[in-house]
């Protein structure tokens, strides 16, 4: 033990914090452990390194954390950020021994952890869609903190979310960008990455996806070190693979994406990993890889850290429904369809709303197997206020998406001139950016669709190209 705590001197005056506490923790000297994690914790989460923090701290004796309020907080936020909420809600609730452990004469640092505990609600409230409460934290941890401070990055990113939930891009990317500003300016590598991806994947949902495609690669630069990906990488990978596979780059987007399930894993994130197995089906399935597929939905079952929370990029995925749809497994999909008991009118959140896409597409493949029943009228009307909704909120990639569902629906009711009008309006706002999976995954009613309207001179040559991406 002498020799580990030469070795715990050594290496923290040398500055090497990580090797001071493997020492530390042989020894199980556990007051210094706690105090090198404590120092070090910050500038680890900084820069994405999640789950060292987690594995140092469950070397630690349970009772280690009451003595360290600062590295109770910032252990708390790597939960938060990872999804593992109920451990977090059972900390809030008792969070207030940790400003009372500050000493009275620190009023800097007791006002910074009003602020960190702030921003942590913020976040839980973002989770739980109670987006009131959400703005309140984030602008009680704002007045808190020091303008540049990483926690008020964190609450920028919170208001991002939530204009976007309320369907606004353009004031969700003021704040992502805002967010980026702020991670810059106190070197969080972690919250820069973060920032960046979602400032994409808003101008992605507007319909941009050459613009997105660019930012996501260019996102790679702040996930390095030394030239070496950084765990936090596995946010751009797999956000440029959704783009990826949009275009129809199948190889590329499975390479991004087993890429970005491996560095999540590292980073300890398990709900982006869960979205990573998610996309991996869906690729699989555009790759007629079967066995895959089914292999993908049972890997994002076992990482999914909090099934009980529905998280609207999981649902915006669907795999099993995906597959389900290409086997026409019909009674699945009723089953999915009467259990997830969809009223577009009952649900606060708009972004969620444009989720019920999927639930548009399955009602018009029982609308085809039963043309006597009311299923393709439900579509046609849910699809015509979700069209409303993604217009009147410039979300131009759920409108191409629900344009082609229409002229599924029109075309099952033989009202064919109506049918290529809409898909002449989908492939005219989808043909700049190159998209090509939306049209493709539809199927051979979408292939037909594409023959028709290659047979009436529409988009010619956008319409050869889609067409020699449908398999056989």
């Amino acid at each position: 033990d002498d020799l580990h705590s030469k070795a715990v001197a050594w290496h923290e005056t040398n500055g090497d914090l990580s090797e001071a506490i493997c020492h530390a923790l042989a020894a199980r000297d556990t007051e210094t452990a706690t105090r090198l994690i404590e120092k070090g914790a910050l500038e680890a989460l900084k820069r994405g390194e999640l789950r060292l923090i987690l594995t140092w701290v469950d070397r630690l004796p349970d009772t280690a954390l009451a003595s360290a309020p600062l590295l109770f907080i910032h252990h708390t936020w790597v939960l938060v950020i990872i999804g593992q909420l109920e451990v977090v809600r059972s900390r809030i609730e008792n969070i207030d021994w940790v400003g009372n452990a500050i000493e009275d004469t620190d009023e800097i640092q007791k006002k910074e952890v009003l602020g960190l505990v702030a921003g942590l609600k913020a976040i839980l409230m973002l989770w739980d869609r109670d987006y009131t409460k959400g703005l309140e934290f984030a602008n009680q941890a704002v007045i808190n903190l020091p303008k540049d401070n990483w926690v008020a990055g964190y609450c920028a990113t919170v208001e991002g979310f939530i204009s976007w939930a309320s369907g606004d891009l353009d004031s969700a990317q003021d704040a992502f960008a805002h967010s980026f500003a702020i991670g810059q300016a106190c070197g969080d590598i972690m919250l820069m990455v973060s920032a960046v991806c979602n400032l994409a994947h808003a101008i992605e949902h507007k319909g941009h996806l050459q613009q997105a495609l660019k930012l996501f690669q260019d996102s790679f630069q702040f996930a390095e070190q030394d030239g070496l990906a950084l765990p936090v990488a596995g946010y751009c990978n797999g956000d440029l693979a959704r783009i990826l596979y949009e275009l129809n780059n199948l190889e590329a987007a499975s390479q991004h994406l087993e890429e970005s399930i491996d560095l999540c894993q590292l980073l300890g994130d398990r709900r982006a990993e869960t979205i990573g197995h998610c996309l991996l089906a869906r690729v699989r399935l555009a790759q007629g890889n079967h066995a895959g597929v089914l292999d993908s939905i049972e890997k994002a079952r076992d990482a999914d850290p909090s099934p009980d929370i529905p998280f609207d990029l999981r649902g915006g995925e669907y795999p099993q429904i995906w597959l389900w749809l290409k086997e026409s497994k019909l009674k699945d999909l009723e089953t999915w369809l009467l259990e997830s008991g969809i009223s577009i009118d009952d649900e606060p959140n708009f972004k969620t709303k444009l989720t019920y896409a999927m639930h548009a597409r399955v009602l018009v493949a029982l609308g085809r197997e039963y043309p006597d029943g009311t299923y393709l009228n439900d579509a046609l009307n849910l699809l015509e206020k979700l069209l409303g909704m993604a217009e009147s909120n410039g979300w131009g990639r759920r409108m191409i998406e629900i344009l082609a569902l229409q002229a599924l629906a029109l075309e099952l009711k033989r009202d064919i001139t109506q049918a290529m009008q809409t898909l002449e309006r989908a492939l005219a706002l989808a043909e700049s950016e190159g998209y090509v999976r939306t049209f493709v995954d539809e199927g051979p009613p979408m292939a037909r669709l594409l023959y028709e309207a290659l047979s009436r001179e529409i988009a010619p040559d956008y319409v050869r190209k889609l067409l020699a991406a449908f398999p056989g």
